[in-house]
Parts: structure tokens; C-alpha cells; sequence
């Protein structure tokens, strides 16, 4: 199984979507691989998922099984287990990355999706979604 690493700050909004959509969107397209998701800083966010992210879920009638129910902290081996690693905020999520496993930062690729502070639902979830599609697109050539 080929695994896809999504990395956030809190592993509490854009990166349990962006997970959620990659492993709803593969299924009879992508045998093989599987999403999953992780914070740098999981402490920050209150316990759970974020709002926005259950009402996108139940909006596209995801699958409970295509995403992770609790916050979860990357790991060094979270980041060697993974074929491929998008952090969703190169902005935010790069100088992170340098900090606390600087060895692993050439594998990973940024997107610029903003968190809350700076757009809203609305736009940050079809921006995963476009996102998200592209990537599937470009494994399913592959």
C-alpha cells in the first residue's frame, strides 16, 4: 500500500479534509493507496476535528473510513512510511518542517492553502478539493 502523508499545523481542519477527499475521491480509481494526515503542533487545537471540515465531510457524504478520527502528531516514521508528502502551507508549514525534522524537508511538496485567519471555508475547501483532484489526476497518469 502506497501511503500519501497530508501535513497541517493541528491536524484539525485542512489536512483531515484534505485526507478525507483524496481517500473518498480514489476509491475504484487508485488501488493501492491510501491518505493519511498529521500535525506539527497538534496542542494548539481543541480535541477533535474542525466544523468545517465535518460539514464538508457530511456535505459530500464521506465515508467514515476514508479519514482519521483523532488529532494525530507526525512522526519521523510517518514521514518515512510515505511514498509521497504535501504540507498544506508552504508559508507556514516549511519553517515547521526545518525545525523539527529538517532531514526529511527535501521530500516534502507545499501547497499555499490557507488556514481560517486568512479565508474561510468557502474558499480553502474547493481549493483542497482542486488540489486534491490534480494530484489524483497526476498519479493515475503515473
Amino acid at each position: 500500500m502506497k501511503e500519501l502523508l497530508f501535513i497541517c499545523t493541528g491536524n484539525y481542519y485542512r489536512s483531515r479534509f484534505a485526507e478525507a477527499w483524496f481517500n473518498f475521491r480514489i476509491q475504484g480509481r487508485l488501488d493501492g493507496w491510501r491518505a493519511i494526515s498529521r500535525g506539527l503542533d497538534i496542542g494548539w487545537a481543541p480535541p477533535g476535528m474542525s466544523a468545517d471540515t465535518r460539514d464538508a465531510i457530511k456535505r459530500f457524504s464521506i465515508p467514515e473510513e476514508c479519514y482519521t478520527h483523532q488529532k494525530t502528531a507526525l512522526t519521523e516514521a510517518c514521514l518515512k512510511n510515505a511514498e509521497l508528502v504535501y504540507a498544506l502551507k508552504e508559508t507556514e508549514h516549511k519553517p515547521m518542517i526545518m525545525r523539527q525534522f529538517p532531514q526529511w524537508e527535501s521530500k516534502v511538496h507545499y501547497w499555499e492553502i490557507h488556514d481560517l485567519d486568512v479565508a474561510g471555508p468557502e474558499v480553502t475547501i474547493p481549493e483542497i478539493c482542486l488540489k486534491v483532484d490534480q494530484l489524483i489526476s497526476s498519479l493515475e497518469i503515473d
